[in-house]
């Protein structure tokens, strides 16, 4: 805009020099007339008289200044070093008038930040809370809502992870965190809660949860199941998914057969 449209800051301009400069766009308007490629004579007369005619107050005649010449490095070098200066001398005055001056307006803006802090009482709503519960139907960005609400429909989850070594190691972390406590170490409901706990965990290497597809399983540790709470704030989905696979791991584990063992063992 200022160097290709308006020309800045080249200056040389006979407009600018002009008696007429200072009202335009203020109170008067201007029309300027100027020669066309080098060379071309103005019949200045014609153009005075039409000018008249058409009702202009005053006009000026004014010389077209030489052309430019290629910019010495001598200009270029002052030019650089002024606007370096310029910016040096604008950044420090900035700053230290920051510093000095912190309540003044507009920095004083970044320190009076109106906010309502957590559990924190606000008039504005009817209950007087300033925490408000998300709107109904509102999904958390990056969160897949968990419509699922029976086992039965759960049986047609897939696992959607496969059986890699880092995938069995996050199962087997998150198995004993969370899981080993209650339904034991093996996953054989022995637990190592005292008798105060009440309840009886699953064994989980029985043959009849070996028979639970991997939505099931991976159900019961989303919404819960008697007196077992839900770990979805715990664990994420495909931390939930490893588990599963570790789940899966315990049951082969603890119900081996003749089959598994090879026929010759590896040197």
């Amino acid at each position: 805009m200022l160097f290709l449209l308006n020309r800045l800051p080249f200056f040389r301009h006979p407009m600018l020099r002009s008696k007429s400069m200072p009202h335009v766009t203020r109170d008067k308007f201007a029309l300027a007339v100027e020669a066309g490629p080098e060379g071309q004579v103005l019949d200045v007369e014609r153009i005075t008289a039409a000018l008249r005619e058409a009702g202009a107050r005053t006009i000026e005649i004014l010389d077209q200044p030489a052309a430019l010449g290629p910019i010495s490095p001598r200009f270029l070098l002052r030019t650089t070093v002024g606007i370096g200066v310029v910016c040096l001398v604008t950044g420090y005055l900035t700053y230290w008038s920051m510093k000095l001056f912190p309540v003044t307006i507009p920095m004083v803006h970044m320190l009076d930040q109106p906010r309502l802090d957590p559990q924190r009482q606000y008039s504005y709503f009817k209950d007087d809370f300033g925490m408000r519960m998300p709107v109904a139907g509102t999904v958390a960005r990056g969160h897949m809502p968990y419509t699922i609400k029976t086992e039965d429909e759960a049986s047609v989850l897939a696992n959607p992870l496969p059986r890699t070594e880092s995938v069995l190691k996050q199962g087997r972390q998150g198995f004993t965190t969370y899981c080993s406590a209650c339904h034991g170490i093996l996953g054989n409901g022995v637990s190592t809660l005292t008798a105060a706990y009440g309840a009886k965990p699953a064994n989980l290497v029985a043959d009849n949860v070996r028979e639970y597809p991997d939505g099931r399983i991976y159900h019961v540790i989303v919404m819960g199941k008697n007196a077992m709470p839900s770990y979805a704030a715990e664990l994420t989905e495909d931390e939930r998914w490893a588990v599963v696979h570790h789940v899966r791991v315990l049951q082969r584990a603890m119900n081996a057969r003749d089959t598994d063992i090879p026929k010759e063992i590896p040197r």
